[in-house]
């Protein structure tokens, strides 16, 4: 057992239950927000989100780790406000995304850190609301460029600092996750703090068990996109890591989203997909329970194997990997 941060207060790792380790409320860019006001509507946006967790909870989740990191948006006061609203813990990220911003550029390193540590420590956004685990990032456009590896550095020395975990958006097609491994390792960082997300995107069992060999949690995270991996072919990697016994290292997710205003997306979209009107086949924080549970079942996965991966893995990654 060890105690964590929700966004609304200490939390108890033997309390998480049911937890979805790679999920966002809100992903949208502060700089534009405040430029636009009509970028999204915030009460809205809230009800949706309230909506939507009620109706996860139904489902059995008790927790979701929201994964927006600093520069992509995070908003303290909307998750709290969700999470009260709607009895779902919210466990909220420190950290950077991959962007080539210009106010990171250059950064030292320790400056960085310093900015991770307090958000763990002290609260983020000058709210007595800490952060529970490092978000970081590396993708396929830009790669380990100088800033990237400063930043995975940073992350390493603040979880170092703090002992928060990391978890990570990589890119399978490039094998970006051996690389943050690498820098992590290097840095003292012992493996199995660390969840290397998005890996799930890839069918390439070797590389998954090359992943999860180095002692890391791996993130079969993105249930749902079909454009980086079809879910039949999603579903039958999965299964077939867990028959070759690797439950114990694999966590679950969708890497969903209520908003997000990335390319062509726009608030006008988004209103009109409400809970009630997706259909099944859309992605949301309940598409694993209704399109892949069920078939990891058919194919004779146990209820002890998806409480392994659903329930104990995420709890163990919050306990150090014990």
């Amino acid at each position: 057992m060890a105690k964590i941060n929700s966004v609304t207060g200490p939390l108890d790792t033997r309390d998480l239950g049911r937890t979805l380790m790679h999920e966002h409320i809100l992903i949208c860019d502060w700089s534009v927000r405040i430029a636009n006001k009509n970028w999204f509507d915030r009460d809205e946006l809230v009800r949706m989100a309230v909506r939507e967790l009620q109706l996860t909870k139904e489902t059995g989740v008790k927790t979701i780790v929201d994964c927006t990191p600093i520069n992509l948006g995070r908003d303290v006061d909307i998750l709290t406000e969700v999470a009260d609203k709607s009895g779902m813990q919210i466990i909220a990220s420190t950290g950077f995304y991959c962007q080539e911003e210009p106010w990171m550029i250059g950064k030292p390193e320790s400056e960085l850190v310093r900015v991770m540590v307090d958000d763990i420590e002290k609260g983020m956004q000058g709210k007595a609301v800490k952060a529970g685990i490092i978000k970081v990032a590396t993708d396929d456009t830009l790669g380990l460029t100088e800033n990237n590896i400063r930043v995975l550095k940073a992350a390493a020395k603040a979880h170092l600092e703090t002992g928060v975990p990391i978890t990570t958006h990589s890119n399978a097609k490039q094998k970006t996750g051996l690389l943050q491994q690498d820098i992590f390792e290097e840095a003292g960082v012992n493996l199995k703090n660390v969840v290397i997300g998005h890996v799930g995107d890839s069918n390439d069992i070797g590389f998954l068990e090359e992943v999860l060999g180095r002692g890391s949690f791996i993130g079969m995270d993105r249930f749902g996109d079909n454009n980086f991996n079809p879910l039949r072919k999603r579903i039958d990697t999965l299964v077939k890591m867990i028959k070759r016994g690797h439950e114990s290292h694999i966590i679950l997710s969708q890497d969903s989203d209520v908003f997000i205003d990335f390319g062509a997306n726009t608030w006008e979209i988004k209103r009109k997909k409400t809970p009630e009107n997706r259909t099944p086949e859309e992605r949301d924080l309940r598409y694993i329970d209704r399109l892949v549970l069920p078939e990891l079942r058919k194919s004779d996965v146990t209820e002890a194997q998806i409480n392994k991966v659903l329930e104990d893995n995420p709890r163990r990654v919050f306990e150090q990997g014990n």
